[in-house]
């Protein structure tokens, strides 16, 4: 099956997700002295570094119990075929066969813990006037299209991104919580009013 160019570069763009945002996310907090900004990129490389393990967890559960599925979340393994799936391509191997453990979707983790962030922040920084109404659903949107994206392309079943979206909204909050703590004093967390 041959990929026309469009199709390549919507699945490269997909692919780059994890690697793209928290590096975009720290120069863009540097650039503009936003610390939200760079709390995100250090916060989504964390939760990328603690994905690995939690990968490895489950690899082990699967074994110990022995099967490839289990009840409620599926099948452990990525897709048959899966090809292409991680944030880089080794041109030495074109075939391109994903080797790393598919549950959870690390993708889908990222996805939804960047949209949570994103929205608690717009929500308490902006508050609720339609344009930023917009633009939170614009982040929801495309987190869900990154969601699709990776059942579309074959790395993941829906399983994989529903349980990569729960520790998405886990890190999320925590994320949220934490940088709330740290960085906002109680004068910063009521909506900023328009004069």
């Amino acid at each position: 099956m041959r990929m026309n160019d469009f199709e390549i570069k919507v699945r490269g763009l997909a692919r780059g997700f994890t690697t793209i945002i928290p590096i975009v996310s720290i120069l863009v907090g540097f650039i503009f002295r936003e610390n939200f900004g760079m709390f995100l990129g250090g916060f989504l490389l964390i939760c990328d570094f603690i994905n690995h393990f939690v990968k490895k967890f489950f690899k082990w559960w699967y074994n110990k119990e022995g099967v490839e599925e289990l009840w409620l979340i599926g099948r452990g393994e990525r897709p048959e075929g899966a090809k292409h799936c991680g944030s880089f391509i080794n041109e030495n191997d074109m075939n391109g066969k994903a080797t790393s453990f598919g549950m959870p979707s690390g993708h889908s983790q990222m996805a939804i813990t960047v949209a949570l962030m994103i929205i608690m922040f717009l929500g308490n920084k902006y508050g609720g006037d339609a344009r930023n109404i917009i633009a939170m659903f614009i982040v929801a949107i495309l987190a869900i299209g990154i969601l699709i994206s990776r059942w579309w392309m074959g790395c993941h079943t829906w399983g994989q991104i529903a349980v990569g979206s729960v520790f998405g909204i886990i890190y999320g909050l925590i994320g949220w919580y934490v940088f709330k703590a740290i960085f906002l004093r109680d004068s910063e967390t009521d909506v900023i009013e328009e004069s």
